[in-house]
């Protein structure tokens, strides 16, 4: 009885390790599978971040692209002769 008891203590507390968790893979681009709620809050964090920065990224490079259409030189054919900062 001793021998089944201690049997099912140890196979409970192997299917509970946090060894069993994914491992690194080769040419991997994501982060491995977390095995703690503390990996899980930077996958989270990496996930949030990602997204606010490619919505300033598509922000900037809408501001360029409209920048440089509207001042393109078929459109200004006559530009300005300020130069700001000189007498």
């Amino acid at each position: 009885m001793r021998y089944i008891l201690g049997s099912l203590v140890c196979l409970f507390l192997s299917l509970n390790n946090v060894s069993y968790s994914d491992y690194a893979h080769p040419y991997q681009v994501s982060f491995q599978d977390p095995a703690t709620p503390v990996m899980e809050g930077v996958i989270s964090l990496h996930h949030d971040l990602l997204f606010v920065l490619t919505i300033i990224g598509v922000f900037v490079g809408w501001v360029l692209f409209r920048a440089t259409f509207i001042f393109h030189h078929k459109r200004n054919p006559i530009p300005s002769n300020v130069t700001h900062g000189a007498t």
